[in-house]
C-alpha cells in the first residue's frame, strides 16, 4: 500500500524559485560588468596609450630635431677665435633624446601588454563561459521544473484534501445507516399480524346467548 507523501511546505519550492532567479540576475550582472572592464582595459591599451605614445614619439623626435639645429646655430656664432657656451642648447638636446627613448619605451611596453592582454581576456571569457550558459540556458530550465513540481504538489495537497473530505462523509453516511448512536432515533419494531388479540378480549364471557 502507497503511503500519502509529508508534503510539509510548497512555499519553499517557490522561495528556491525566487532564490535561483535573483542569483541568475546577479550574476548576469556581474558578467556583463566584467566583460565591460575587459572590454575598457583593451580599449585603453591597444588604442588609447597607443595613440596617445605614438604621438609623443612623434613630439620628441620633433623636439630633438630643433635641439640639433639650435645646437648647430649656436656653435656657429663665434666671436672672434672664442667658441660659444653650448652647455643649454646640449642639455636641451640630451632631454629630447631621454624622451624619445621614453616614448619608444612606453610603445613596445604598449604593445606587449596589448598581447597579454588579449591572451589573459581570452582565458578569461573561457573561465566564465559556463557560468554565463548556466546562466542562459539552466536557469530558465530550473526555473520551469521547480514551476512544475510546485504546481504539482499542489494539485497533489487538493486531491488529499478532497479525499479526506469525501473519507468523512462516507463515515457519516455509514452511522446514519446503521442508526446512529446505540438508543437514538432507533424505529419500534412492527408488531406481526397473527399475533392473538389481548388476552381481555380472549376471555370476556358470552354475554346474551342462548343456552
Amino acid at each position: 500500500m502507497n503511503r500519502p507523501a509529508r508534503v510539509r511546505s510548497i512555499d519553499a519550492l517557490d522561495h528556491l524559485t525566487a532564490a535561483v532567479r535573483a542569483f541568475a540576475a546577479e550574476a548576469t550582472v556581474a558578467l556583463d560588468g566584467l566583460r565591460m572592464d575587459l572590454h575598457r582595459a583593451i580599449q585603453w591599451v591597444q588604442y588609447d596609450q597607443k595613440e596617445y605614445w605614438t604621438q609623443e614619439l612623434r613630439r620628441s623626435e620633433q623636439a630633438v630635431t630643433e635641439a640639433r639645429l639650435s645646437l648647430e646655430r649656436k656653435r656657429m656664432f663665434r666671436i672672434g677665435d672664442q667658441a660659444p657656451s653650448c652647455r643649454e642648447e646640449e642639455k636641451a638636446l640630451e632631454a629630447a633624446k631621454r624622451r624619445v627613448a621614453a616614448a619608444r619605451e612606453k610603445l613596445e611596453a604598449v604593445k606587449r601588454w596589448s598581447r597579454l592582454l588579449e591572451r589573459h581576456s581570452m582565458e578569461c571569457r573561457a573561465g566564465i563561459a559556463p557560468l554565463s550558459d548556466w546562466v542562459q540556458t539552466d536557469v530558465p530550465r530550473a526555473v520551469t521544473l521547480l514551476n512544475r513540481m510546485s504546481g504539482a504538489l499542489e494539485r497533489y495537497v487538493g486531491m488529499e484534501s478532497s479525499a479526506g473530505m469525501e473519507s468523512r462523509a462516507e463515515q457519516a453516511g455509514r452511522a446514519a445507516e446503521n442508526g446512529g448512536t446505540a438508543g437514538e432515533g432507533r424505529p419500534a419494531p412492527a408488531q406481526p399480524d397473527d399475533q392473538p388479540a389481548s388476552d381481555s378480549t380472549a376471555i370476556a364471557p358470552d354475554v346474551g346467548k342462548e343456552p
